[in-house]
């Protein structure tokens, strides 16, 4: 996967001089002289020491897939069997993240080799596995990996790393819950490193065996470990795994009722991980993993106990500690370690919500539901870069413009894009490597600019203040495992300024929720989701008619507006229907905002490179014919934004490129209005595609999402389909990758006017992983998009309503309900012309 620089670090791409040349780019230096020691290796040996080396380089940077990958090269290099051992990995991991079992049958019977190769690789295959572990889509096969390097290891007398691959495996083992066989992999590790270990690593190691123990209720052999580990920092050397053993003594405290002791450990424990966790470092060590890990423990054990009120406020002390450390730094991570922190998340945060349903009764649940899912918003789906106006300020600095430079370059090589279509995948590995050292560097200068923390917030009575002046009711959906059976079920939060508490109202599972959006008959799509999505929150509205909404999953792609209740009247018609990314944004935008001499940027009417449609009026999807209505959309809103005393580009016809568009962020200030009349497309993925070409009968063979999601500019109809690259500097394929890569901070609203452009791959956690999600990334902070196909005719009639209505004193959420009210009144019966269009704030 291709990592990229998010919000301010992705800051104008500008052709001018570097400056600061003498800054040191120690991260970036690194990385060239590990490239250059590959690039020089002398033999085949050295070369394969090599990258494994530049795998280690990745692993410590969290580039977990570049690591398994480069790992995996070794292998031929380090057995002479390359027939059976050499197309293990390579295939199969960068063409679908999944392996098939055929490449996981080998021969155990390698010809002769000498005694270094059998240790390099097993070493490989340790390497290997452990980066697999930080992929979801790769974890069931870690397993057979690590088996494949203890087989190995019996062939060589190398009993550190074979202690590591044992402690390795009960770390998977523990993960997946099957404690039984952790506890057994960690007491051949503890026996293997009594004497390979270092102190704070055998400490480190019998830490995790006794949580295993734990968690297995075998808490006399809990207790005879804990014995071993000492119970206090020496004068000299602090004991790294103390903390750890604080949390297991604490459970074993919880155990036996002992509860003042175990408030006492906790305590101190939660104080020294807050001392040892580093904001930017946090993959660094299993620091952050085994802080989730023994305090979720210590959770559990409160409440095998029925001590419910102590399960709970451990939980919120990790989640305040968590807030005090990394949450201080959210706009700077990287989208890389956003990334590797939802890993880390995900498991705890479900954890916590399922822990919260089991208990709803109790008091606190819900509010401290909501503050989970406010927590995992701002870290994961919000971009905070754009409430910080001393980040805002450095959008013309000139150093990071030029780091901006290098790293567009880098991202627009076809070595950056084409992954999964060449049979060599060194160069695309050694692309992303150069692509996070610039990060990094970004990273770093820009803190050493500005001195204000982000300040994280989750409390929901801080959301119930301001909308007391609006009458309005909160609903904030959440995705939550049934403590039953597993099952993933959506649910709602629901509050007023009144409420004491928000209300929780349980709604359907995930699947029936999914079959029912692909039902291809509208009335039964149209009831499951009257059934079992709006009436359910619809019975806490009261007398209230503004509903703020702030979906999640597949819950961001149900256009509610069109929905049509008991009553034959659409939802649009009886509510005011509003929508968020995260109920923060409500405390920190800054609304009524008007485009009144602003400047505004406008594309459409592209040539494509196809004669005009003889459709009367087409949509504005895949297949990419001239668009009638764009031009006269794009005149109508030019000459509307005019009358506002807007400064107006158009770009349109030849015009309307791929280069015009990202030349946008090479200006000192990105338009306060952007707006887009194109075709969009998102294609779902096909692992079985070899092509080149983007699109493929409606399907791609490229992963990554942002690569499969985006607009139409001019010349796009050759590219559409042709076997060429993606994503040339000027194909006319806009897609969400090339956006993710631009710094639209001071953009107010982007206006996708073309299909499908809210649509894109669900990732928990994440969102829409497409254009909105690139957009927002960029810097935009509101958006109009669609989330069906949509028609030529009625799209450019819905923009000219919109740009009538918002002026001054008109807020866009007014502007945007009066326009699809007056599409209602023209279309009754035609939801698909206004129904789909939806305006995210």
């Amino acid at each position: 996967m291709a990592r990229y620089i998010t919000g301010i670090f992705i800051l104008l791409l500008a052709n001018i001089m570097p400056l600061q040349a003498q800054r040191k780019e120690p991260e970036v230096k690194a990385c060239e002289r590990q490239i250059e020691k590959l690039r020089k290796a002398p033999d085949n040996i050295t070369f394969a020491r090599e990258l494994h080396r530049t795998a280690l380089y990745c692993f410590n940077r969290g580039m977990y897939d570049e690591a398994a990958l480069l790992a995996s090269l070794t292998v031929p290099f380090n057995v002479q069997a390359k027939d059976s051992i050499g197309k293990l990995l390579l295939p199969a991991l960068i063409q679908s993240f999944s392996f098939k079992e055929e490449d996981m049958d080998y021969s155990n019977s390698l010809s002769e080799d000498s005694y270094n190769a059998y240790a390099r690789l097993a070493n490989a295959y340790t390497l290997v596995a452990e980066s697999m572990m930080h992929n979801a889509h790769l974890r069931g096969h870690v397993e057979q990996m690590l088996k494949s390097a203890l087989s190995l290891y019996r062939f060589a007398d190398a009993k550190y790393n074979k202690a590591k691959a044992y402690t390795l495996q009960g770390d998977y083992y523990y993960q997946e819950k099957r404690y039984a066989d952790a506890i057994k992999s960690f007491r051949k590790a503890a026996e293997l490193g009594e004497k390979a270990f270092m102190e704070f690593e055998l400490e480190e190691l019998k830490n995790r065996w006794i949580m295993a123990l734990i968690q297995h209720g075998k808490y006399k052999d809990a207790e005879k470990v804990l014995g071993e580990i000492r119970e206090t920092d020496t004068p000299t050397r602090t004991i790294t795994g103390l903390k750890d053993a604080l949390c297991n003594r604490a459970c074993i405290a919880i155990m036996k009722k002992d509860y003042a002791t175990a408030e006492a450990l906790r305590k101190e424990a939660g104080r020294r991980y807050h001392e040892s966790m580093n904001s930017m470092d946090f993959y660094r060590l299993n620091v952050l993993r085994n802080f989730f890990d023994s305090f979720t423990l210590v959770a559990r054990c409160y409440e095998h106990q029925n001590e419910i009120g102590q399960s709970l406020q451990t939980y919120r002390e990790m989640k305040e500690c968590l807030i005090n450390t990394l949450g201080l730094y959210i706009p700077y991570y990287i989208d890389l370690d956003r990334t590797n922190m939802l890993n880390l998340f995900q498991p705890w945060y479900d954890e916590m919500q399922t822990f919260a349903y089991r208990h709803i009764s109790h008091g606190g649940m819900a509010e401290f539901m909501y503050g989970n899912a406010q927590l995992m918003k701002q870290f994961f789906l919000v971009s905070p870069t754009i409430y910080n106006p001393k980040m805002i300020s450095m959008q013309g600095d000139e150093y990071l413009r030029e780091l901006s430079r290098r790293q567009s370059k880098l991202m627009l090589t076809e070595d950056a894009m084409n992954v999964h279509l060449k049979g060599d995948y060194l160069p695309h590995i050694l692309s992303n490597m150069r692509s996070m050292a610039l990060s990094r560097e970004a990273v770093t200068y820009v803190l050493e600019n500005v001195d204000k923390p982000y300040h994280c917030i989750t409390e929901w009575e801080s959301v119930r203040k301001i909308i007391a002046a609006d009458a309005e009711v909160m609903v904030e959906f959440v995705l939550i495992h049934r403590p039953d059976n597993g099952a993933r079920q959506y649910a709602a939060l629901v509050f007023t300024e009144v409420d004491k508490a928000p209300h929780f109202v349980p709604l359907c599972d995930e699947e029936p929720l999914r079959t029912a959006l692909n039902d291809i008959d509208h009335d039964r799509r149209n009831d499951f989701i009257l059934k079992n999505i709006w009436k359910p929150i619809q019975a806490h509205f009261g007398e209230r008619a503004v509903i703020s909404l702030y979906p999640t999953g597949l819950l961001s792609t149900v256009p509610l507006a069109g929905i049509v209740d008991d009553n034959n009247a659409y939802l649009c018609n009886d509510y005011v229907l509003s929508f968020y990314l995260c109920a923060t944004d409500r405390l920190m935008k800054k609304y009524h905002l008007y485009p009144e001499k602003k400047p505004a940027v406008l594309f459409g009417a592209a040539d494509y490179g196809l004669p005009p449609s003889k459709l009367e009026n087409p949509v504005r999807g895949q297949g990419f014919h001239y668009l009638p209505s764009s031009k006269r959309e794009i005149t109508s809103v030019s000459a509307l934004l005019k009358e506002k005393g807007c400064q107006v580009e158009v770009f349109s016809g030849r015009q309307a490129t791929e280069t015009a568009f990202r030349d946008l962020s090479a200006r000192k200030e990105s338009p306060f209005i952007l707006h887009i009349s194109t075709h969009g497309f998102y294609l779902p993925y096909d692992p079985d595609i070899k092509n080149k070409g983007l699109n493929q009968e409606g399907k791609s063979g490229y992963y990554n999402p942002l690569l499969r999601t985006g607009l139409a500019l001019s010349g796009a109809s050759t590219a559409w389909k042709d076997s060429a690259s993606l994503n040339l500097p000027d194909d006319g394929l806009l897609t969400a990758y090339e956006i993710f890569g631009m710094s639209l901070l001071n953009t107010e609203l982007v206006v996708l006017s073309a299909c499908n452009t809210g649509l894109g791959e669900i990732r928990d956690g994440e969102g829409v992983y497409g254009l909105q999600r690139a957009f927002r990334s960029a810097g935009a902070r509101n958006m109009i998009m669609t989330l069906a196909e949509v028609p030529d005719k009625e799209t450019a009639e819905f923009m000219s309503l919109f740009y009538q209505n918002w002026k001054l004193k008109t807020s866009k959420r007014k502007a945007f309900i009066t326009a699809q009210w007056e599409m209602v009144k023209r279309y009754p019966k035609e939801p698909e012309k206004w129904a789909y269009f939806v305006l995210v704030e």
